[in-house]
């Protein structure tokens, strides 16, 4: 990779507060305002990768591109127009020729969208030279087109691996989760909107539940991402094999029977789109795999219900999923005096919850959400451990 510039700009080193709400749940503290540094910059030409080093050594979460026009940063929830000079077409090419392959390009061009990862050198000047792998800062990456004029938008994959220890879940849930991938086979849904947190709370799986002893330690592990977010690393007792979509794989459903042929125990699927792959993680379950997935949807109802649609409603494929489901798992990210947490609502697919749900599926006039709905708030189910509901609804 070639060198990149160096910025004559002081990053800032302190780091976002961070404090335990009354369920022990991750809570950041949010800036009076964005970097002053920021004005170092106005009128500057700058490069995408340099753009990329100020985000990231200045906490800021998102780098959003347009070219002939001026960046916006993003660093907790607040969007700031970045004053530098417009992104040339030159300075567009300079960054896309240099990361992009020639097969993703392609994609590129015929479908006018692109999402992958790219990796950006930590200057030997930074402070945080050293102390990343391999001395890169990572991104994802989703590129595009508007009116015509190329756009990217860049999110920072945090170097440092989650764990449930360090993010402050909810021991509820930590509880619900360790029981869901305890289990030889199934299925498990991590659900929300996006930006909810969704793959941070299925890395913490990984990298809790592969410790020595734990209940993944010695098991094979397959990663179907798009693109790979977090990089695990495998240990004496756990082969963690990474794969990436458009480069190691061309669709989710096909990477999925791919991995079968591999004898994986733990198949983690980046996301669970369309009725080709619910239907290949149900065969995966079918088969003595535990698949572990995530899915847009805004709770455990509407998951299901979601889940239902995407399968045509079909009776047959319906009680499939039902049968296969382990865990499903909701969240979201809310803000409440200048704080964010995470609110949580699972659904722990014991067979008193399985069975319950089997006869909804066989009941024509059963108002599914609602029947869900009434479960989750039932005190009983709640005291047994196999449904959480929200802790914060007046947020929602």
């Amino acid at each position: 990779m070639s060198d990149v510039v160096k910025l004559n700009i002081k990053p800032k080193t302190d780091e976002p507060d961070f404090e335990k709400s009354k369920e022990e749940e991750f809570q950041r503290k949010e800036p009076d305002k964005i970097p002053e540094d920021i004005e170092a910059l106005r009128k500057q030409t700058l490069s995408i990768d340099e753009l990329l080093i100020f985000t990231t050594e200045h906490n800021c979460s998102d780098l959003y591109i347009k070219t002939f026009e001026q960046p916006y940063i993003s660093r907790f929830g607040k969007i700031t127009r970045v004053p530098c000079a417009p992104i040339s077409k030159d300075t567009w090419a300079t960054f896309y020729d240099r990361y992009i392959l020639n097969e993703l390009n392609a994609g590129y061009v015929r479908q006018k969208l692109l999402d992958t990862s790219v990796a950006i050198r930590v200057p030997e000047t930074s402070p945080n030279y050293g102390k990343y792998p391999n001395n890169v800062y990572r991104y994802r990456v989703s590129f595009g087109f508007s009116e015509e004029k190329n756009v990217a938008t860049f999110r920072m994959i945090k170097p440092e691996q989650p764990t449930f220890d360090t993010i402050n879940y909810n021991p509820k849930c930590v509880k619900a989760l360790r029981k869901a991938y305890m289990k030889p086979s199934g299925i498990c849904y991590e659900t929300g909107p996006t930006g909810s947190g969704k793959s941070t709370t299925m890395a913490a799986c990984i990298n809790t539940f592969t410790q020595p002893g734990d209940i993944l330690d010695n098991k094979v592990f397959i990663t179907l991402e798009d693109p790979i977010e977090n990089i695990f690393d495998s240990t004496d007792s756990v082969k963690i094999s990474q794969k990436e979509l458009g480069k190691d794989f061309l669709s989710f459903g096909l990477g999925i029977k791919a991995a079968l042929r591999e004898h994986p125990n733990i198949i983690i699927v980046g996301e669970c789109r369309d009725k080709e792959v619910i239907c290949a993680a149900i065969e995966a379950a079918r088969t003595g795999h535990v698949t572990s997935t995530t899915f847009h949807a805004s709770d455990v109802p509407g998951t299901i219900n979601r889940l239902l649609y995407h399968l045509d409603n079909d009776k047959n494929l319906s009680l499939d999923l039902i049968l296969q489901l382990n865990i499903i798992l909701s969240q979201k990210m809310l803000k409440q005096d200048g704080k964010y947490l995470v609110d949580t609502q699972f659904m722990l697919f014991e067979d008193e919850i399985t069975r319950r749900l089997v006869d909804l599926l066989d009941d024509p006039d059963a108002n599914l959400s609602k029947e869900i709905t009434k479960m989750i708030e039932d005190p009983e189910l709640q005291e047994k451990g196999l449904v959480k509901d929200w802790d914060y609804k007046h947020l929602h």
